[in-house]
């Protein structure tokens, strides 16, 4: 892998200052305050995705979703061998929805961008707080080694990328016989942040 590959596969795993806490970039770094922050631009798209009932499981008497629990990085804990037992945690199903809705958002984002930049797009995306919302992001990212000399900078700009990005997405989750629909909004921050380790 290429340390450009290396890095826009960090930028993808990694928070934004905004939105999230700093990580994946292999070593410490620090965030400096979005330069900018804002709503995507283009026309809302959409998405809905069906769960099976392997990963999460409806219970009705309580309203929630049973689901796999993860690790504190997490990464999903081994079931199934003596040492890892079957561990799984609830949480109900309007919260569980917000969640589901926003993360397939993110993706969706990212596909769209993809298809309107013609190829990758050195972008990182995700979901997180903002506000009192969980929202989709996209973030660009310039990278500073320890020195502050730059180590990675976007070749997109931050316009044409808020331009490009879809202001929300119309997102659907089922799960068993239940459904959740909300309008997730997506935004566009452009930041650094520099490497302390």
């Amino acid at each position: 892998m290429t340390r450009r590959r290396a890095v826009l596969r960090s930028l993808a795993l990694a928070g934004t200052g905004t939105f999230a806490g700093c990580g994946g970039l292999g070593g410490e770094a620090t965030p400096t305050p979005s330069e900018r922050v804002e709503r995507g631009a283009a026309e809302p798209v959409s998405i809905s995705r069906t769960y099976d009932r392997g990963r999460y499981a409806y219970l009705d008497a309580q309203h929630a979703v049973r689901y796999p629990a993860t690790a504190s990085a997490g990464t999903p804990i081994p079931t199934g061998t003596p040492a890892y037992p079957e561990q799984y945690a609830t949480t109900p199903f309007e919260r569980w929805g917000r969640l589901r809705t926003a993360a397939i958002s993110a993706g969706r984002v990212a596909t769209a961008l993809e298809t309107r930049f013609s190829g990758t797009i050195e972008t990182g995306s995700g979901a997180a707080p903002h506000g009192d919302e969980i929202v989709a992001y996209v973030s660009l990212t310039t990278v500073l080694d320890r020195g502050g000399r730059v180590d990675f900078t976007p070749e997109q700009e931050f316009g044409p990328v808020v331009d490009a990005t879809p202001e929300s997405v119309h997102a659907t989750v089922r799960l068993a016989d239940q459904e959740y629909s909300r309008t997730v909004p997506v935004w566009v921050e452009e930041r650094t942040i520099r490497q302390t380790s």
